[in-house]
């Protein structure tokens, strides 16, 4: 594209006059900080599923409030997820008809995960947790048991792992993103573990408990896996 606008000023450059600036006062001229712009997501292009969702929600509410079959609170649960399956209705037919997404809906889009915080999935006061172990996803369960060696097979999931994938669509091009994965381990043990015991391993990166444990992950981990 530069290319070939120096062509076309080289070719007309005799019939207009040049660009010129004076040169000024004050301090010197600085190119501002390259600001990206702003993510444009999108929501799945399938308005009648949206308009059919608001619509049974508002069916089932309209049933349930005069019979007392639902408490306030969740009937504004409801009346939350009713508007925004309308939203997204609205931003998806945009879609499908080639209509302009305005820049508030893109931030809406941006920012819908949001709307399903602990407000709208948990019951009111479930956020509330005294014991903090509670939010550590690490468990562990022994699936098959050795009675001749007196040993268990206990399989277990650890802290959540980085994962940095290269991709390459139309929506952005060639680039790395970022997430988290699983992480997975089996091993053989002589006792049965709790779920507690072994988040206290896995959570304080108790190396040496996790050798003396025979604690590894499976050996195709090292073909992707690095700490």
């Amino acid at each position: 594209g530069a290319a070939s606008w120096t062509e076309l000023k080289h070719d007309t450059i005799l019939y207009s006059e040049q660009a010129a600036a004076e040169q000024g006062e004050g301090e010197e001229f600085e190119i501002p900080p390259y600001s990206p712009p702003p993510p444009k997501g999108y929501v799945e292009p399938n308005p009648v599923f949206f308009q059919r969702q608001a619509q049974a929600i508002g069916q089932m509410l309209d049933r349930l409030k005069p019979a007392g079959m639902i408490t306030d609170e969740y009937a504004d649960k409801f009346a939350t997820l009713r508007k925004l399956a309308q939203e997204a209705g609205s931003i998806a037919q945009k879609e499908v008809s080639g209509g302009a997404i305005s820049s508030k809906e893109y931030a809406w889009i941006e920012h819908i995960n949001r709307h399903f915080d602990s407000s709208l999935v948990l019951p009111r006061g479930a956020d509330q947790i005294a014991d903090r172990s509670q939010l550590q996803m690490a468990l562990i369960a022994d699936v098959a048991t050795d009675a001749v060696r007196g040993r268990v097979l206990e399989v277990a999931t650890g802290k959540p792992q980085r994962i940095i994938v290269l991709v390459k669509d139309a929506y952005g091009g060639t680039r790395l993103t970022i997430g988290y994965v699983y992480s997975w381990y089996e091993f053989p043990s002589s006792n049965r573990w709790a779920d507690g015991e072994w988040k206290q391993i896995i959570y304080s990166e108790d190396a040496a408990a996790m050798k003396k444990n025979g604690v590894t992950s499976p050996a195709w981990y090292s073909l992707f896996s690095k700490d």
